[in-house]
């Protein structure tokens, strides 16, 4: 009798990795405090033609986990916190860059 372990690298998206420097900033913190880099997703930010604005960019980590960091942690600096609900996942945590930090039609 034979058992494979099957291991799958959680690859993020090369639209998911940190597309400025307050995102790299972002992603430094997190990884500096122990969180998996492979984890770390940035997502939103598309333009939005019927509406004439950009999405919101934010944070997803671990499939909308929540991150552990302090609350006196300089990544606050440049994310808010979201929490949303779906049947399916239960809790999901979202932690949107902050207005002074999401795209703008001269940023893209």
């Amino acid at each position: 009798m034979y058992i494979y372990t099957i291991t799958i690298n959680n690859m993020r998206l090369k639209d998911e990795q940190p597309q400025n420097p307050v995102e790299q900033k972002i992603e430094d913190l997190l990884i500096a405090t122990g969180h998996d880099q492979n984890e770390i997703q940035f997502r939103g930010g598309e333009w939005i033609e019927r509406q004439q604005r950009f999405s919101t960019r934010y944070l997803r980590y671990r499939y909308w986990r929540d991150i552990d960091v302090a609350n006196d942690s300089e990544i606050w600096k440049y994310i808010s916190f979201d929490k949303d609900f779906d049947d399916d996942c239960g809790e999901l945590y979202m932690f949107p860059l902050r207005d002074e930090y999401q795209p703008t039609k001269n940023s893209k």
